[in-house]
């Protein structure tokens, strides 16, 4: 058995409205389009993971499933959280009308619980990586960086303790549990470096940090055994 599932950051860049027409931009949009097309395009139903603190996030009443809190008033159909509305807005873009079902998880493994099998997680790499960061420079990022890029796209194994000790600066931080999940499922560490089931076949479309931040675009092919989906 086998499921899909993309990484996307969480960049209002990606939002053409947001964006604009900057090379930087449009290359970082047009690698995440491609990414969610690669594991959406075609399904009925998305798993859109964005992490537990993104889950429970609230917003103010009036203003649900509208990117109008970050400035423009864009309708995505539901959502309060930043990688909720991206994560909407990138699978309408990509899969137009109908859209697919989206149903919103904290995790990965509660996404594959519910039946998924197109997923789409959003998470941010490292903040800090430069004084055009929103954080300014931040001493260590980018050996934090560097984690998520393997983990993201790397075929190599990471020491086990690379993963457990990864840290992320504010306002990034709540994506470190996110990152451990996929180093796992990837078999990005030492620990789990038997992947699952047929092993995991990765693409990646971009890894940079135009802005300062960590952004990291792939998507996954995932062979799952029925040891591993039955727990």
């Amino acid at each position: 058995m086998t499921y899909r599932l993309a990484i996307v950051p969480r960049a209002l860049v990606v939002v053409d409205a947001f964006g604009g027409v900057g090379t930087q931009a449009l290359e970082l949009r047009r690698a995440c389009v491609e990414a969610v097309t690669s594991v959406c395009e075609g399904a009925t139903d998305v798993g859109l993971v964005v992490g537990e603190r993104e889950l429970r996030r609230s917003t103010a009443p009036g203003t649900a499933g509208t990117l109008l809190p970050f400035g423009v008033d864009i309708v995505v159909g539901g959502g309060s959280s930043l990688a909720e509305l991206l994560g909407r807005w990138l699978i309408a873009t990509v899969c137009g009308e109908p859209s697919p079902s989206v149903e919103v998880f904290a995790t990965v493994s509660q996404a594959r619980a519910a039946g998924l099998e197109s997923l789409l997680v959003l998470a941010d790499g490292a903040f800090g990586l430069s004084d055009s960061s929103p954080t300014g420079a931040i001493a260590g990022a980018e050996d934090s960086d560097r984690v998520c890029r393997r983990i993201a796209g790397g075929a190599d194994a990471l020491a086990t303790a690379e993963v457990e000790d990864l840290s992320l600066p504010a306002p990034g931080e709540d994506c470190v549990a996110l990152w451990r999940e996929l180093a796992a499922i990837g078999g990005n560490t030492a620990a789990g470096s038997r992947g699952v089931g047929g092993g995991v076949v990765k693409r990646v479309y971009y890894g940079d940090a135009p802005f300062g931040i960590g952004y990291h675009v792939a998507s996954w092919l995932v062979g799952e055994d029925r040891e591993t989906k039955n727990g």
